[in-house]
């Protein structure tokens, strides 16, 4: 087992993948006049009320400076986070907000996230929309979000890498989130592999991993992801499943979906854990200790923690 260095932050580091915002720049066309940002939840989580009031004051800025392509974006952020007004809706301001201002960044930016969602066929819309949101606001971090994304799914973990390094490099991940990330890595054994449930437990760690070399023989496995066949290919191809195991259980879960209504994700992720049990595994399993309550239902075996990981025993 490697050595593990000692962790910096200690348990208070689960907190504040939740509770601490990340140092990401403010969106590069707000005005002063204007309400305040509405920021994506990776940054900060506000209470529905907050969202709701956001909407408000996003709304009347809007009807006042119809011209004004961020005012768009912003009342579209809201409104999603207060869970108000239909997707069409939501996405027709981020529409008319690029229609008003086709080099509006966060328009780009918000559309590459509308097109990233739409699957295959939309991920080179996504990559060219992110690129251009870059071109327009070079010290902007936050495309670059999109484009790991997209480099990743896409098998090119070569593009992926430089994307989060500029993560780190334009501040797009506070200094308390790459410690915790820092004691994520560093909890686990060698060539682990590691289930994470969402963004604040899968980027930094890929951005300290690309960035500084940080244990790069561990895998992080995002698990929203994994319901996309390439990349579950791509993170666990090559152990604790094959290619030909994974194809397998795609084609399975296809056919079941409509009666069980489970994710890909948790089918392979039952898989990987009934290898470990079988004592099939040449890779260490771990979920970060952030993996929905919702996810751990699925598992059944036992578990040791180590660090800020379970491990799969």
């Amino acid at each position: 087992m490697l050595p593990v260095p000692v962790l910096r932050l200690g348990v208070v580091a689960f907190a504040l993948a939740y509770s601490l915002p990340l140092a990401e720049a403010a969106s590069p066309s707000l005005l002063p006049d204007m309400p305040p940002e509405v920021r994506s939840l990776r940054d900060e989580t506000l209470t529905p009320e907050q969202y709701r009031d956001l909407v408000r004051r996003w709304q009347v800025y809007t009807d006042d400076h119809p011209k004004s392509a961020v005012a768009h974006v912003m009342l579209s952020r809201a409104m999603r986070y207060a869970n108000e007004g239909s997707a069409d809706a939501r996405s027709g301001l981020l529409q008319k907000a690029y229609d008003l201002d086709p080099s509006c960044p966060e328009a780009l930016e918000g559309l590459s996230g509308t097109a990233l969602g739409e699957g295959d066929l939309g991920h080179d819309e996504a990559r060219s929309l992110a690129e251009r949101a870059v071109q327009a606001a070079p010290s902007w971090p936050r495309p670059h979000f999109t484009l790991w994304s997209v480099a990743i799914v896409a098998g090119d973990e070569e593009t992926a890498a430089t994307h989060a390094r500029l993560l780190i490099d334009k501040g797009g991940i506070s200094a308390p989130l790459l410690d915790f990330a820092y004691n994520l890595l560093a909890s686990a054994d060698e060539n682990a592999i590691i289930f994470t449930n969402g963004d604040n437990d899968t980027y930094p760690p890929a951005s300290l991993q690309a960035k500084h070399g940080t244990r790069p023989d561990v895998r992080i496995a995002n698990l929203s992801m994994l319901n996309l066949l390439d990349y579950a290919i791509l993170v666990l191809g090559d152990g604790p499943l094959t290619e030909k195991e994974i194809r397998k259980i795609h084609a399975g879960w296809k056919d079941r979906y409509r009666e069980t209504g489970q994710l890909f994700s948790i089918q392979l992720l039952r898989a990987v854990l009934s290898k470990v049990s079988a004592g099939e595994s040449r890779r260490p399993v771990y979920l970060a200790v952030t993996v929905a309550f919702e996810t751990m239902q699925h598992v059944d075996q036992r578990l040791r923690v180590e660090g800020l990981l379970w491990r799969v025993l």
